[in-house]
């Protein structure tokens, strides 16, 4: 991934084939680079290879990403589960699975620091590498995390095989997100892969939009506010609108 230029990538929250496969073009023809949907919203009579190849099949040569989250359709599902519908999916022809941060072993703040979970996550993102797809590690904190904390999280990500780094916090207030806006910046200098760094809350919305102006590599929108979608989400037409500015990058060294 070319760290220069910012990837967009449209999502969906659909749970059948045919409305995944719907916001799949739609994204790609708003100017996507790459689709991303999530299996835990997926009915699970849907989930087998057939289903996934034929919902792959409408990405062309665009890359897709998929999450495989606990609760939902996954109510009930152990951890392994999981993990095999990602390499699953990976092996159909998906191009990126998202591995909690948390996996083996669940936290309020969805990241792990046992020793135990961070080895078998490692061999969780081995699993993926050789089904033929790249790894992002995520964690959703569920609240406000200082600069510290997040570098740490994203540090020990890359430790267990990570391609991508995740990591969602909050912004409830115009000093979360300055905070938030700086933390960028610091995951830029010091992680050498690509950062999804965004958040969740009232001041949500301004971080996702210029997060990228602050060391986020990825870009998150959706092509409209169907009744699936959470409205926090800009669309994929409001980031288009911001990618297309270039008059705030620094001048260049003569």
């Amino acid at each position: 991934m070319n760290r220069n230029r910012t990837i967009l990538m449209g999502i969906s929250e659909g749970s059948s084939p045919e409305k995944i496969i719907a916001d799949m073009l739609s994204s790609f023809s708003d100017g996507a680079d790459v689709f991303g949907f999530e299996l835990s919203r997926v009915d699970n009579k849907y989930k087998n290879k057939e289903t996934y190849r034929r919902i792959l099949s409408n990405s062309g040569s665009k890359p897709v990403y998929v999450t495989n989250y606990r609760g939902l359709t996954n109510k009930g599902k152990t951890d392994d589960r999981l993990l095999e519908e990602l390499v699953e999916i990976i092996g159909c022809g998906a191009s990126v699975a998202d591995i909690m941060a948390d996996l083996y072993d669940e936290q309020p703040m969805g990241f792990s620091f046992s020793p135990e979970a961070a080895r078998r996550q490692t061999l969780a993102a081995g699993r993926i590498h050789d089904a033929g797809g790249e790894v992002l590690f995520s964690a959703h904190t569920g609240k406000f995390l200082p600069c510290g904390k997040v570098l740490d999280m994203a540090k020990a990500e890359v430790d267990r095989g990570a391609d991508i780094v995740k990591i969602v916090t909050m912004s409830d207030s115009y000093d979360e997100l300055l905070e938030n806006l700086k933390t960028g910046v610091e995951l830029k200098r010091q992680i050498d892969k690509p950062i999804l760094f965004l958040s969740c809350g009232e001041y949500s919305r301004i971080h996702r939009l210029v997060g990228y102006m602050f060391g986020c590599d990825i870009m998150l929108g959706l092509h409209d506010y169907s009744n699936e979608c959470t409205v926090f989400q800009p669309t994929l037409k409001n980031c288009m609108a911001m990618l297309s500015n270039n008059c705030w990058q620094p001048g260049r060294q003569s």
